[in-house]
């Protein structure tokens, strides 16, 4: 996404919270999140101490150099927390794969709340969003943007035993 901007827009100041392939583009990195996953309440819970640092250096960055335009890209934990504030300093948001986009439900307002323009990996998610008066987009999967099936449906169906109906 970075690159793309770049190639659009010319030359950029990035800075965010990320991890390598961000850094790879180009740039600064508040922290690096490679190291920063969790399953599960025990291995969460041992993020929170970093995360509330990371939020608060987000945050002091933000206001002594505010970006034009902030992308937030899944990561909900973070940044349903900071997107709020960001756009409290006027910066505009777009989310990137907001969280519970696999969902078929309509997002919450603390979702809706969270950013200016939502793009979503989903065509249902960015209905919903949109009938819930948000400004979105469907953009695709990254990894089933990738994928290009060899059989047909039927054909897949058929050498898995399947219903066509299912």
């Amino acid at each position: 996404m970075v690159d793309a901007l770049r190639r659009r827009l010319g030359g950029l100041n990035v800075w965010g919270v990320g991890g390598r392939r961000l850094q790879e583009a180009g740039s600064d990195l508040l922290f690096d999140t490679s190291r920063s996953s969790a399953i599960g309440i025990v291995q969460a819970s041992k993020l929170i101490l970093p995360g509330l640092v990371i939020e608060r250096k987000a945050q002091q960055r933000a206001k002594s150099s505010p970006p034009d335009l902030a992308v937030a890209v899944d990561f909900g934990a973070f940044n349903l927390r900071i997107a709020p504030f960001l756009r409290s300093l006027s910066i505009p948001v777009a989310y990137w794969f907001p969280p519970g986009s696999w969902r078929r439900t309509t997002p919450s307002e603390r979702i809706l709340s969270a950013a200016d323009y939502f793009i979503s990996p989903y065509p249902w998610y960015a209905e919903s969003l949109r009938e819930a008066g948000a400004n979105a987009d469907f953009l695709g999967h990254p990894l089933l943007d990738q994928v290009q099936p060899k059989l047909t449906r039927d054909d897949f169906m058929a050498r898995m035993g399947l219903a066509q109906d299912s």
